[in-house]
């Protein structure tokens, strides 16, 4: 083990909590810029004051010691539940996309911007429509977060900055302008695909509200998971589930 560290403190959003032996669970938490990795000691017991780590999605504040390989949770509070994403099936299955990507493509002590997290995880209407938009824009920032893409309005192809354009390609990067369109011989996008994409580079945390048809907002993100197997060689299994269970695809 690495050597021992001061205690430290941290806020953010429970992504997963994995059971670990008979009761201690192993707990990803993402907030204040960073993924952090815990061991909850006697989380899984009811009487544990522990217990907090096991609810995922919920906003917590915790204190940590231990190695700096291997910090334990000594103190949690409890900052905000959020009963209401088990209560909405939408909501609990599309936020698993993002939980599958920071999960799986973030290294412990990566930086990130989590306040698109949090504001997931904080939607005061969570329609179908906010809900898969929002997911949407979390999962660009996550992917210009790991360094393959960026939010830019600029051609990917030659840099300009765009005035018009009819199509993206991930596999060049993004939007290309029209002449990259023709020059590479790219097919223009639905005007839908296109508006919706364009919306969502431009998306803060505070414009997850939208009202874009369901399986369009889908159509999008199904192109960006496509562009992650092809960047990364990673295949985001939640996506399946959630166009099964919900759009019978």
């Amino acid at each position: 083990m690495k050597r021992p560290y001061e205690i430290k403190e941290q806020s953010g959003v429970i992504i997963t909590a994995n059971k670990y032996k008979e009761k201690d669970c192993v707990v990803t938490i993402v907030g204040e810029g960073k993924k952090r990795v815990y061991t909850a000691n006697s989380a899984y017991s009811i009487t544990s004051k522990n217990h907090i780590a096991t609810l995922v999605y919920s906003q917590v504040k915790i204190s940590s010691s231990g190695y700096e390989d291997h910090p334990c949770i000594n103190g949690i509070s409890l900052l905000k539940a959020h009963n209401d994403i088990y209560e909405n099936l939408f909501y609990c299955t599309a936020l698993s996309i993002i939980q599958e990507v920071v999960t799986n493509l973030f290294e412990e002590n990566d930086e990130l911007d989590t306040s698109y997290i949090e504001e997931l995880v904080n939607l005061v209407t969570p329609t179908d429509e906010t809900v898969i938009f929002a997911v949407l824009v979390t999962l660009l920032h996550l992917l210009k977060d790991i360094g393959i893409l960026s939010l830019d309005l600029t051609c990917s192809s030659c840099g300009k900055k765009l005035s018009r354009t009819e199509t993206y390609n991930f596999d060049y990067g993004g939007f290309l302008c029209n002449s990259c369109q023709d020059e590479h011989m790219i097919s223009a996008k639905d005007e839908a695909s296109l508006k919706i994409l364009l919306k969502a580079y431009r998306a803060k945390p505070k414009d997850f509200i939208q009202d874009f048809k369901k399986v369009s907002v889908l159509n999008v993100i199904e192109d960006v998971v496509d562009y992650i197997k092809l960047a990364l060689g990673y295949n985001v299994k939640s996506l399946h589930n959630f166009r099964k269970w919900f759009f019978n695809l």
